[in-house]
C-alpha cells in the first residue's frame, strides 16, 4: 500500500546566511559602540596635562612603568591559561592568552561588564566555544583575581607591612572570625528595655567587667542597644555596630558575671536580631578565635562562621 504523498515541508535555505550575517551585524555594532566610548573617553582626556605629566618623570621611571604594565598583561594570560585548562576548551595557547590579554584592557578601560563578561564571551564564541564554558572561564577567572588581591592584602597586613600616617600607632591586633545569621529565630523580648546616652556609665561599667570587645563613649551612637535591668541594675546588653549593606553587626553582647548561664545574652541576641530582620537585614556578629564558649553559643543560635580575619586597632594623635 502506498503512502500517502503530501507536501514537502519547508526548508529556509537562506535562514543560515541569515544568521552569519545578524552575527556580523552584531559584531560590527559592538565594536563601533566600543570605538565610541573609546573616542569619548578620549576627547574628555585632558591630554596636555597627560603630556605635562609624562615629561615630569624620568626615563627609567617610565622604563619600569611600562615592564610593570607588560607583567601585569602577562599575569592576566597565565590566568586565562589557566581558566583553559579548568574549563577544557582546545583553543591553542597562544590565541587564550591574547583573549586574555584583550578582555584585561577592555576591563580597565570600560569595567567588567564589557571586559571581563561581553568581551569574552564575543570573542570565545567566535571562535567556536559555548556560552556555557565562556561562563566557567570568567568564574575561574574571578577566582583567580580576587584570590590574588586577597593573598597579596592579607600577606601585606599579617607582615604589617603598611607604613601608617605620622602619629599613628597600632595598638592591638586579634585573631577572629565573622558569623553570618543562618535561620535564628528571633523575638523580641518583654523585659528588654532600649537603652541610650544617659545609659552609657553603667554601658561602660558593664563593658569593663565583662570585656565584650571595643566599647566607647559614643558607640550606643552607631545604633539601637538593649539592655536587662534587675532592681535598677544593668546586668546584660547586646546592639548594633557595623552597618555594611545588607547587614548590620551585633556587638556588645556581655552579662553580668553573677547573672551569666542564665539566658540573658541569647535572649537579648534574637531580641536584637528581630530588629535587624525587621529592617530587612542580615545579622553577622564577630568573635575572638579563642573564645570557643562564645562561638558554640553562637553556632546553636544559628549563626555560622564565614570567615577568619585578623582585626587591628589604631590609635590616632589627639588634635
Amino acid at each position: 500500500m502506498k503512502a500517502a504523498e503530501g507536501p514537502l515541508p519547508l526548508v529556509d535555505e537562506d535562514a543560515p546566511r541569515r544568521r552569519r550575517g545578524l552575527g556580523t551585524a552584531i559584531t560590527l555594532a559592538f565594536f563601533a559602540g566600543l570605538l565610541w566610548l573609546l573616542s569619548r573617553l578620549a576627547h574628555r582626556l585632558p591630554w596636555g596635562d597627560v603630556a605635562g605629566a609624562l615629561q615630569a618623570y624620568r626615563a627609567p621611571t617610565l622604563l619600569a612603568a611600562a615592564a610593570l604594565v607588560a607583567a601585569s598583561f602577562g599575569l592576566y594570560a597565565a590566568y586565562e591559561l589557566l581558566c583553559r585548562r579548568y574549563a577544557g576548551h582546545r583553543l591553542s595557547k597562544r590565541l587564550t592568552a591574547a583573549i586574555g590579554m584583550v578582555a584585561q584592557a577592555l576591563n580597565l578601560s570600560l569595567g567588567s561588564w564589557i571586559g571581563g563578561i561581553g568581551g569574552r564571551l564575543r570573542l570565545y564564541t567566535r571562535f567556536g566555544q559555548a556560552p556555557e564554558l565562556v561562563a566557567r572561564v570568567y568564574g575561574m577567572a574571578l577566582l583567580t583575581n580576587w584570590s590574588g588581591y586577597l593573598l597579596l592584602a592579607g600577606g601585606v597586613f599579617s607582615a604589617r607591612q603598611i607604613d601608617l600616617p605620622e602619629g599613628w600607632r597600632t595598638t592591638w591586633i586579634l585573631l577572629g572570625v565573622q558569623m553570618v545569621d543562618t535561620g535564628m529565630a528571633t523575638q523580641p523580648d518583654e523585659e528588654a528595655v532600649q537603652l541610650g546616652p544617659a545609659d552609657v556609665p553603667e554601658m561602660l561599667d558593664l563593658v569593663s567587667r565583662t570585656r565584650p570587645g571595643p566599647f566607647l563613649l559614643r558607640t550606643v551612637e552607631l545604633g539601637s542597644y538593649l539592655g536587662i535591668r534587675r532592681d535598677g541594675a544593668l546586668i546584660a546588653m547586646a546592639g548594633e555596630r557595623m552597618h555594611p549593606p545588607g547587614y548590620t553587626e551585633i556587638s556588645a553582647v556581655c552579662t553580668d558575671p553573677d547573672h551569666q548561664g542564665s539566658g540573658l545574652a541569647s535572649r537579648l541576641m534574637r531580641a536584637v536580631a528581630h530588629g535587624i530582620r525587621g529592617r530587612g537585614e542580615v545579622p553577622i556578629l564577630h568573635a575572638s578565635s579563642t573564645n570557643h564558649t562564645a562561638i558554640r553559643l553562637y553556632e546553636k543560635l544559628g549563626f555560622a562562621v564565614r570567615r577568619e580575619f585578623q582585626f587591628v586597632g589604631f590609635e590616632r594623635p589627639t588634635q
